[in-house]
């Protein structure tokens, strides 16, 4: 595992995905034109707080992994909630596939498995179906929830 620091103190970082979120508070939001889109980025934890870097050009981890000196640039983001996926080409992490149930108003759940790549098999009721990734799956049905096995369950099902 690497090391990684914030301010030259010990902080936990890895780096993810995420899609990019406007930020209203800074009219001149250097992310903008990015908002909506996926993006290379890096979540660092750091004294009870978590907050996300851009990574798309390696600044990000390069931060953290050189002392996280704010001598050393960087550019925060904002992201969108429950975006975050860890990247494929990130060293020392191992990825594994996720199992997940979509439940569905008024039609039979989806089951399905979500690859490190992000897309999607899942078992529909034409048979098994593609997606590229699960928001598709929020999008196309009405009232899905989806729930990933390696989560807890906070409705009771």
């Amino acid at each position: 595992m690497t090391d990684t620091q914030w301010n030259g103190e010990p902080c936990a970082a890895r780096q993810i995905t995420a899609t990019v979120a406007d930020n209203t508070a800074f009219p001149m939001y250097w992310a903008r034109p990015f908002v909506g889109m996926r993006r290379k980025a890096v979540e660092v934890e750091y004294g009870g707080e978590t907050f996300y870097l851009d990574d798309e050009a390696g600044e990000g981890w390069h931060k953290v992994t050189h002392g996280g000196s704010p001598w050393l640039t960087h550019s925060s983001l904002t992201i969108e909630p429950d975006s975050v996926e860890p990247r494929a080409d990130a060293p020392d992490q191992i990825r594994f596939a996720r199992r997940f149930v979509a439940i569905i108003p008024d039609q039979p759940d989806i089951h399905g498995v979500q690859f490190p790549s992000g897309r999607i098999i899942a078992d529909t009721e034409t048979g098994l179906t593609a997606f590229l990734t699960a928001d598709v799956i929020t999008a196309d049905y009405a009232g899905a929830v989806i729930h990933w096995a390696d989560e807890e369950n906070t409705d009771g099902r």
